[in-house]
């Protein structure tokens, strides 16, 4: 269940550094998850 909202983040190193350091399972709902295909 997801429980946080995803802050802003003002730059792309803040943005790595958040996500490095966190457990994603709290912020992503992988009940609502869709499979995707990506082009090569």
């Amino acid at each position: 269940m997801k429980e946080n909202k995803i802050p802003k983040f003002r730059t792309e190193a803040e943005e790595r550094k958040f996500w490095g350091s966190c457990d994603s399972t709290k912020y992503v709902d992988w009940e609502k998850a869709k499979e995707v295909t990506l082009p090569r």
